[in-house]
């Protein structure tokens, strides 16, 4: 019975997020809400403090699903050119080369839209995961500003 409510709690508190946040009605994508924030850069720890802040984590992809999904919705919004770079919410940060999301604490399993060459560290300083070009994963130093991309936590 506790589990049910808490689940209860969560989804409902997801509802009441999506219906007074207060923020344009983000687009559904395979079962997951995305914000793309492309007005401002900001570095790759702020850009998951202003997602936690809204209830959200930065963006997680999971499957080719999800990477054809977020890939036409930045097509369809024209955000794939090599003027826009995203945040996404990989990390190596605990152990570099050990890639995970950090909404979730997921490794990293599905991997096939990194440059060719990535995740390499060459640059010792690079551990946060960025898409570029709207459908490739690189590693950038988490310290440059970018603009970013949420997901719902729900």
């Amino acid at each position: 019975m506790f589990k049910l409510l808490v689940f209860a709690l969560t989804l409902s508190s997801c509802l009441v997020f999506s219906l007074t946040a207060g923020l344009p009605s983000p687009p559904e994508v395979a079962n997951k809400t995305y914000t793309v924030v492309f007005t401002n850069k900001v570095n790759w720890y702020k850009a998951e403090q202003l997602c936690n802040f809204n209830k959200m984590t930065l963006a997680t992809v999971d499957s080719i699903e999800d990477s054809d999904n977020l890939s036409d919705l930045l097509d369809d919004k024209g955000l794939t050119s090599s003027t826009y770079q995203f945040w996404l919410g990989g990390t190596d940060n605990a152990l570099t080369g050990d890639w995970y999301w950090f909404g979730t604490g997921a490794p990293v399993v599905y991997t096939s839209p990194w440059l060719t060459g990535k995740p390499g560290n060459a640059n010792k300083n690079d551990h946060c995961m960025s898409l570029q070009d709207g459908d490739s994963w690189t590693v950038t130093n988490c310290a440059k500003e970018l603009y970013f991309i949420c997901q719902n936590l729900c």
